[in-house]
């Protein structure tokens, strides 16, 4: 039995450099995971199965299994190892969907790095970048589940700064917000790719550099479209020991980062307990260990 953390993914920034002619946009991003996320659990079985269970398994009640991404990575990796699927496969979605933090995206990326080592192989990065693009754009920065800055339209990943750990707040309003949607709605002029510093010793550092030189550029467009993103956004400026706000992708995930994790959990329930219907959950970026 193996289990495998899938960290959420969030976008300190979100820049959409261009649009090519097959109508996919180029984005420049700076990407961070948490120290929180979905659980996936491995173990040998008769024959291939899948379950999800979760606080947030509901939101997948009526999809068809064969398109979660968790499903088609195995599939993919199968094929590329000549490896049987005789396994179970249990995912606990613990991260709303749909939500801009990279919850199938990150799901998928962990069953390849999980199912790599419960079969004992070892698959070229070419290979599994491949694979993972035939996932989804957002598969490749999750693979390693580290720091990254993403271009072109997910299949670009470079190396990120060197940056702290940041003490930050995650709220889902209970929105959806369609990817494809905010990206038709989206009036602004192309941004050029930010210019980020080789490493960032501590968190002010990195909140200056972010806040006068980067932004999300779909922020404005999710927020006409459903106010409720504001709000949110809104309730984290209200507190005075909030250091940063930004959405996460296309949204509707918001994010705080905050000067200490006691300043965080404050807020968390502060916020908790005004908004009992939406999703609040402190966490850790770039952690050492996730």
């Amino acid at each position: 039995m193996l289990h495998v953390l899938a960290s959420a993914k969030l976008n300190l920034f979100l820049h959409v450099t261009g649009k090519r002619h097959d109508g996919y946009h180029e984005l420049d991003s700076l990407v961070c995971f948490a120290d929180i996320g979905d659980e996936l659990v491995v173990e040998s079985a008769d024959k291939f199965q899948f379950t999800v269970d979760g606080p947030f398994a509901p939101q997948l009640a009526n999809n068809d299994i064969s398109e979660n991404t968790v499903v088609k990575a195995a599939h993919l990796l199968s094929a590329a190892t000549n490896r049987d699927l005789n396994l179970k496969i249990t995912l606990t979605k613990n991260l709303p969907s749909g939500a801009g933090i990279g919850g199938g995206s990150a799901d998928a990326a962990a069953i390849l790095r999980a199912l790599q080592n419960f079969w004992g192989v070892s698959v070229a990065d070419e290979t599994l970048h491949k694979i993972s693009l035939q996932i989804g754009s957002d598969v490749p920065v999750c693979l390693q589940s580290r720091p990254a800055v993403m271009r072109g339209t997910g299949n670009i990943i470079l190396p990120a700064p060197s940056m702290p750990e940041l003490h930050t707040l995650l709220i889902w309003p209970r929105q959806k917000t369609p990817t494809p949607l905010v990206f038709k709605n989206r009036e602004s002029s192309f941004s050029e790719p930010a210019v980020l510093k080789p490493s960032y010793m501590d968190a002010a550092s990195l909140i200056s550099n972010l806040t006068d030189y980067t932004s999300n550029d779909l922020e404005r467009t999710a927020t006409k479209l459903f106010p409720v993103i504001d709000e949110a956004m809104t309730m984290l400026k209200q507190d005075r020991t909030c250091l940063f706000t930004r959405m996460s992708g296309s949204g509707s995930t918001v994010f705080g980062i905050f000067e200490s994790q006691k300043n965080l959990e404050k807020a968390a329930k502060a916020i908790r307990s005004s908004q009992p219907d939406w999703w609040v959950q402190p966490c850790i970026l770039n952690a050492e260990k996730i």
